[in-house]
């Protein structure tokens, strides 16, 4: 297509636009000579659809075949490195409980019982314990607290000295300490 030249500060224009246009126009109003099917073909006996019918794409629509390639294959869940066959109970974090006994007597629908039987007890005893065991298991009961499962947006870590530096740009949720058991 021929076009008017332009100096180069000057960008495209709106007379080279209307130029284009109506060059444009007028390829669009010749019309194409129909498509006339050689003898040759004819001859041979092709099958020719025509694309302007609204079922072409389902004239030969055939099921794909069935590739029985690893790749293109679906794996089994038993078939998973990490698949254990005994199931699975979580713990849903929803719901606020005070201890994980509770909770999981709740999922598994068991009855709590107090105390063990003997034959655990006898077997708890023979487990030897390391030395100053009560003093970790004290200091894990008083490290714990009640699992609240509302999370609270906790205040913005502030820094006085640097207070122009935002070290902690995102908001903190969890527990308040007042609230702590």
């Amino acid at each position: 297509m021929v076009f008017r030249k332009f100096k180069p500060q000057k960008q495209w224009g709106k007379m080279n636009t209307r130029i284009f246009k109506n060059i444009l126009a007028a390829r669009n109003k010749r019309k194409l000579p129909q498509f006339v099917i050689p003898s040759a073909i004819r001859e041979a006996g092709f099958k020719i659809y025509d694309p302007n019918q609204p079922n072409f794409f389902g004239t030969e629509a055939r099921e794909l075949p069935v590739i029985p390639h690893p790749a293109y294959r679906t794996p089994q869940l038993h078939e998973h490195p990490l698949y254990k066959s005994v199931k699975c109970s979580l713990f849903d974090g929803s719901v606020a409980f005070t201890d994980g006994i509770d909770q999981a007597c709740s999922l598994s629908k068991a009855v709590k019982r107090i105390g063990f039987p003997e034959i655990v007890l006898d077997l708890a005893s023979k487990i030897p314990l390391p030395e100053c065991f009560e003093d970790r298991l004290s200091d894990c009961i008083m490290h714990g607290e009640r699992y609240d499962p509302t999370l609270e947006k906790l205040p913005r870590l502030f820094d006085p000295i640097i207070f122009w530096a935002n070290y902690f740009p995102n908001r903190v949720h969890g527990t308040p300490v007042l609230t702590r058991g």
